[in-house]
């Protein structure tokens, strides 16, 4: 009998253990099956940190990039402007100084040719002998043909004050000018022409200046270089705030890029970026030569410093 309580007390203390055993092997089992849960939720969240830090770091790096693009982007525009004001300078100094000179030619050169002449008319009245007279004759002529013509040609050439009445008829007379030369043909925009005539002010003393400077050059390309039968000048307002001056030849194209110094190419496009417009100038085989300048109709007062060159 004490066998089978003994056997029995061992067999309930075995089970005991057992059941022991068992709670620590079920509760280590769910302690890990927290700590793995844990684990991979911890290793998802590291994940998702790492995807975050690596699209945080692309961020920064395209904000960096866009950053240093928008620096390269305004050191390009201050370039930009700097050599548009350099141009403005330029173009505003040239055409002071050729201001200059025609006004000194047109006052103090042109009065004493004038003196000149009346003083040869006198001493022609009272010259002794005849042959004396004659050469005092033949020389007074040549002055005042000097005066008529050369002189005044080359005041016009410094400075066009016919652009006081306007473009238009500045353009015009340019045109006219030329017509015993070559056949030209001009088409003007009505509604432009109405305009300027009624408002003088219409277009700003700075694009009008260009305008008849580019104008005048290629005119004077065409007549000298483009070996050309016929030429079309045509004005137009293409959109709100600008106006287009085309000149177009049917004669022999120039190759632009080789021909810059020698047919003011550059000085045409430097009058027109000068005041924030352009000048394009194509030529083809057959077809002739092309030059277009978009001017604007607004200039601001700090796009150009020097406001009164046709006022004066």
């Amino acid at each position: 009998m004490a066998i089978i309580d003994n056997l029995l007390v061992q067999i309930w203390i075995d089970s005991l253990v057992a059941m022991v055993i068992l709670g620590v092997i079920i509760s280590v089992w769910a302690a890990w099956r927290t700590i793995s849960r844990q684990r991979s939720q911890l290793l998802a969240v590291n994940t998702e940190l790492d995807l975050r830090i690596t699209d945080l770091s692309t961020e920064i790096n395209l904000r960096q990039q866009a950053q240093r693009e928008l620096a390269e982007q305004a050191a390009a525009l201050a370039r930009a402007d700097e050599m548009q004001r350099s141009r403005q300078r330029i173009v505003s100094a040239q055409e002071s100084l050729r201001k200059e000179i025609a006004q000194q030619l047109h006052g103090s050169v042109q009065n004493r040719l004038i003196f000149l002449v009346l003083r040869l008319k006198q001493l022609e009245a009272t010259a002794e002998p005849k042959g004396v007279a004659l050469e005092l004759t033949d020389l007074r002529e040549k002055f005042e043909e000097l005066l008529e013509q050369e002189i005044r040609s080359i005041v016009h050439q410094l400075y066009p004050y016919i652009l006081r009445r306007g473009f238009v008829p500045a353009l015009q007379s340019m045109g006219d000018q030329i017509e015993s030369v070559i056949l030209i043909e001009m088409d003007l925009d009505q509604e432009l022409v109405r305009k300027e005539r009624a408002d003088r002010s219409l277009i700003p003393e700075q694009a009008k200046l260009a305008a008849y400077r580019i104008a005048e050059e290629a005119l004077t390309n065409v007549v000298k270089h483009a070996n050309a039968s016929k030429v079309s000048v045509r004005l137009e307002t293409p959109f709100g705030g600008w106006f287009r001056l085309t000149v177009q030849d049917d004669g022999q194209a120039f190759a632009v890029e080789e021909s810059l110094e020698g047919m003011g190419i550059v000085g045409m496009r430097d009058y027109a970026e000068a005041i924030g417009g352009e000048c394009v100038i194509l030529g083809a085989p057959g077809k002739g030569t092309q030059v277009t300048a978009t001017l604007p109709l607004v200039i601001l007062e700090k796009e150009f410093p020097e406001t009164a060159l046709l006022s004066e």
